[in-house]
């Protein structure tokens, strides 16, 4: 079993570790790379904040280049963002175990509208309407962009190689961007025929859909939007199970 690996590479390794200890190969290529934005007044608005929302890991890494405020609480989408707010030094770090819209009920369960802003850390190019959603909530809600998702403009070597040659057997991908941007460099290669002998393992029903142009040999969408789940989508012995 050989899995394509579409995350930024930093992610991209440390899933590749936890395939590894499964007995699964990865081809990592990401098709994303993150690049994280300076702002000078982010640690101001993170002072002001009643909490942090955090919607992925690169986002708690970009949060801790630009301040070296650790106080306050951070609200993660999932274990994993949390985990990567842990390792940057937040200290009140709880997780959503989920995705945006668990997240945006997580907080408003837990918070009090009158208790001060709430302030998203995000991309630059940021989709979904958590902020809307917290916004009806009685919420006020701020975005603070701190990275930028800057699509490959190549399919990367590795995954064009392995899918020319039939070593591949899935693509994982975990967002619809990422899913787009693989489709679209994988038409440009020349290979989007190739997909139809691998299976996409999608994050979530939004990835499956922007990775649906494509023409593969099945969609796998995780039941949940964990990157443990998607893994445990891909057996040692073949193709991903249903």
């Amino acid at each position: 079993m050989r899995a394509i690996v579409t995350r930024p590479r930093a992610d991209s390794e440390t899933l590749a570790a936890a395939l590894a200890r499964r007995g699964i190969d990865s081809v990592i290529a990401p098709v994303i790379r993150i690049e994280t934005l300076r702002d000078p007044a982010a640690a101001t608005a993170v002072a002001a904040a009643q909490a942090v929302l955090l919607t992925s890991a690169n986002g708690a890494r970009a949060l801790a280049a630009n301040t070296g405020r650790r106080g306050t609480p951070v609200i993660a989408v999932g274990d994993a963002t949390a985990a990567a707010a842990r390792v940057a030094g937040f200290g009140d770090v709880r997780s959503a175990d989920g995705d945006a819209r668990a997240l945006a009920a997580f907080a408003g369960a837990r918070l009090d509208p009158a208790a001060g802003p709430l302030l998203h850390v995000c991309g630059r190019r940021t989709t979904g309407d958590l902020d809307a959603v917290l916004r009806r909530a009685g919420f006020a809600c701020g975005r603070l962009p701190l990275y930028d998702a800057v699509a490959a403009a190549t399919l990367p070597e590795a995954a064009a190689a392995a899918l020319r040659d039939g070593a591949a057997d899935a693509v994982l991908l975990f967002s619809p961007r990422s899913a787009a941007v693989f489709v679209r460099l994988a038409r440009h290669a020349g290979l989007a025929d190739t997909l139809a002998r691998v299976d996409a393992c999608c994050l979530s029903a939004a990835v499956a859909e922007a990775a649906a142009p494509a023409s593969w040999r099945r969609v796998v969408i995780s039941p949940r939007p964990r990157a443990d789940a998607l893994c445990a989508c891909l057996p040692v012995d073949g193709r991903a199970r249903p």
